[in-house]
């Protein structure tokens, strides 16, 4: 696909996003390229309670929730503020690499609410 090109895949195609997929649409969104509509919200989680996300972004068909979010700033330890209204948002296990066809792309990693 061409540079700043719009994708042209329908947005229930869209739902079912392979990592692959969503490095691909982070690098668009940051350097401001345009991405298809509806497929991934921009969200700021630690405004939401879990429970409340979901009618905050799109849900795909795969029940998983996409978005981007801003970084929020560090706390007095240095580490990154994940902290929200009903607990903070923690990040465990290891980080996978996501492959590209000939390097990696980038890193996932598992994270859910501790309340």
């Amino acid at each position: 696909m061409e540079q700043g090109s719009r994708d042209s895949r329908s947005p229930e195609i869209c739902s079912n996003l392979t990592d692959e997929d969503l490095i691909d649409y982070l690098a668009k969104y940051t350097y401001g390229l345009p991405l298809p509509s509806g497929v991934i919200s921009e969200v700021d989680p630690y405004k939401f309670k879990p429970w409340d996300l979901p009618g905050a972004v799109k849900l795909g068909r795969d029940s998983k929730l996409y978005f981007f979010s801003p970084l929020n700033g560090k706390n007095s330890k240095g580490k990154t503020e994940r902290a929200t209204e009903a607990g903070y948002w923690e990040i465990t296990g290891e980080y996978q690499t996501i492959s590209g066809p000939s390097e990696a792309k980038g890193t996932r990693s598992c994270t859910f609410l501790v309340p």
